[in-house]
């Protein structure tokens, strides 16, 4: 068990010549056998890893597998497929490294036909719990067109790999607040979750979600999309948070939010944490309103 700890921990670690100088280790390699893979099989590439608090790391990484094949007749050349897949990595609470999800295998240059599973995986986000969130797109014969999850890409977590805690398609969560008191016209659709910008995962609630979301329109019109922030609170459950078009009660006057900034820094400063507290699951966003004014709002969940 120390022996495991050791493969993280020197990052931290004193060097004896030199105390002020930090100390260099490797992590993970192109080298290194693929925990929960074959015995044949390497990693090939790495995407950006994410390190926690107690120097645990999770990573999604890319495996390969060579396999020969006898030509016909046996006087030709044999040749080569290439087996690949793509997984996710992470330490557990011990420090002991695990493939936590993984896609499909796939060999090239024939295509997926049929079949269940992951197609494509993002880089993973931890948090001090050893839990980590992904987009991941499911591949499935059917879609989803409705608040049932039947394929398609959306938003995971380690604590439930079989049902999304987000996807494309699904209506999303309104605000009592916000809902349109207005009769829907025939052939109403309501407002649906587009696309994924980014995602975070604080140590308290869940899954904080930046996303593109189709405003809810008439079953045959094109409306553009507007971004929206939703989190899930202490009980899991997915809230909305603000949508580009919500109004909000400021100094007095019911104002409606023209744009959003949120999970959006310049790349100078994108690294650090700065619109939601990664210890409480407090989120801070910046919304301009049609009237030209900005406010930044606090969310507090409880």
């Amino acid at each position: 068990m120390i022996l495991g700890m050791l493969l993280v921990t020197p990052l931290f670690a004193k060097n004896l010549t030199n105390p002020h100088k930090p100390s260099i280790s490797v992590v993970f390699s192109t080298q290194d056998p693929v925990p929960g893979g074959a015995a044949d099989e390497h990693f090939t590439s790495f995407g950006n890893p994410a390190i926690n608090d107690f120097n645990h790391v999770a990573y999604l990484a890319t495996v390969s597998n060579l396999s020969s094949r006898i030509g016909n007749p046996p006087a030709m050349t044999a040749d080569t497929q290439t087996k690949t897949w793509s997984g996710i990595w992470a330490d557990d609470i011990m420090g002991k490294r695990k493939l936590v999800v993984r896609t499909l295998t796939t060999t090239s240059p024939f295509p997926m036909l049929g079949g269940n599973g992951f197609k494509t995986l993002s880089d993973p986000v931890y948090n001090n719990s050893e839990t980590l969130a992904f987009i991941g797109t499911w591949y499935s014969d059917s879609y989803s067109f409705t608040d049932t999850f039947h394929g398609g890409t959306g938003v995971w977590t380690s604590k439930n790999l079989t049902q999304p805690v987000a996807f494309v398609g699904q209506p999303t969560p309104v605000a009592p607040g916000v809902v349109n008191t207005f009769l829907r016209p025939i052939g109403y659709v309501p407002p649906a979750f587009d696309s994924f910008i980014q995602i975070a995962l604080p140590d308290q609630g869940g899954v904080v979600i930046w996303a593109n979301v189709l405003p809810g329109h008439v079953a045959g019109d094109t409306p553009a999309t507007q971004k929206g922030i939703f989190a899930q609170d202490t009980l899991g459950r997915l809230q909305p948070v603000a949508i580009e078009g919500d109004t909000l009660l400021v100094g007095g006057s019911n104002k409606t939010i023209a744009t959003l900034s949120f999970m959006s820094s310049s790349n100078s400063v994108g690294a650090q944490t700065r619109h939601f507290s990664q210890y409480t699951g407090n989120i801070l966003y910046t919304a301009t309103f049609t009237d030209g004014s900005q406010a930044a709002i606090k969310v507090q969940f409880p």
